[in-house]
């Protein structure tokens, strides 16, 4: 987990922000739910992956992966293990989960696609992801916790080895700063 808020703060402090060129031949290692997420926030505003399209979501990833692939770049993906969140943010997480359940009802009863209103995944968004990433040959992993800790030994370990910063973290939170 993050620390809530810190990106907004470094903003505020003029903390330049760091911006990694990856270059050919070295590997990009993801935090499959900061993926996913960034593939909705940016590919899905229509709410049609939202709304359970799978295809378009396997179409989607598809694109993503061979894009970062078509610049000779590797990728391994790493899925979170269970979660030691603390009491109070899974207890957070609880009730926005219990509100997009409930803002799905609203939307589907009152046929408002476009609504700006927040909706839960599509119950198999994650299995749909593995799958698609197996079937283009991706390198997976499941962190035994959250996948930042995991992605950051990965990274730290195999850049020691080869001596050389090849492999290169990304999530989409503030966990790698």
């Amino acid at each position: 987990m993050g620390v809530k808020g810190l990106m907004q703060l470094l903003r505020q402090q003029r903390v330049p922000q760091v911006e990694e060129v990856l270059t050919p031949g070295q590997t990009l290692v993801i935090d499959v739910s900061g993926f996913l997420f960034y593939v909705l926030r940016h590919f899905d505003t229509s709410k049609t992956i939202r709304m359970g399209n799978y295809g378009e979501l396997h179409k989607v990833l598809v694109e993503e992966i061979e894009l970062i692939r078509s610049c000779n770049v590797g990728v391994i993906c790493v899925f979170d293990g269970p979660s030691k969140m603390k009491t109070r943010i899974s207890e957070q997480r609880d009730l926005e989960r219990e509100q997009e359940w409930a803002n799905l009802v609203d939307i589907c009863s009152n046929c408002e696609i476009s609504s700006n209103k927040s909706i839960p995944l599509p119950p198999l968004a994650f299995l749909q992801l593995n799958h698609t990433l197996q079937s283009l040959g991706v390198t997976t992993f499941s962190s035994p916790t959250e996948a930042d800790q995991f992605i950051a030994r990965i990274c730290s370990s195999m850049n020691a080895k080869s001596g050389k910063e090849k492999y290169i973290c990304y999530g989409e939170d503030s966990d790698f700063v």
